[in-house]
């Protein structure tokens, strides 16, 4: 279980389908892959807005995946996959 942890804390995950939580906000889905990984501090909200920035997403933070373009949920979803850091990237 504990190697499991690591291995799921090292991976990040891009699908082909959106699984970003529908209720809540991009930056909200962003905030909560680092509360799962248990590495929320106060260094990542300067991370989130950067990843937001690199995949064009900054002017939509308050924005709810049915809000998004198709492409916008994409790159949501990219966004996700590369919060925390993770040293492989399956797409």
């Amino acid at each position: 279980p504990r190697q499991l942890a690591r291995y799921r804390r090292e991976t990040g995950i891009v699908r082909q389908e959106v699984t970003l939580l529908p209720e809540r906000t991009i930056m909200e889905n962003l905030q909560f892959r680092y509360y799962v990984l248990g590495t929320w501090n106060g260094r990542v909200r300067r991370d989130l807005y950067r990843l937001l920035g690199y995949f064009h997403l900054q002017h939509r933070t308050q924005a709810l995946p049915r809000e998004l373009s198709a492409g916008e949920r994409q790159r949501a979803e990219l966004a996700c996959a590369f919060a925390g850091h993770p040293a492989v990237i399956f797409a």
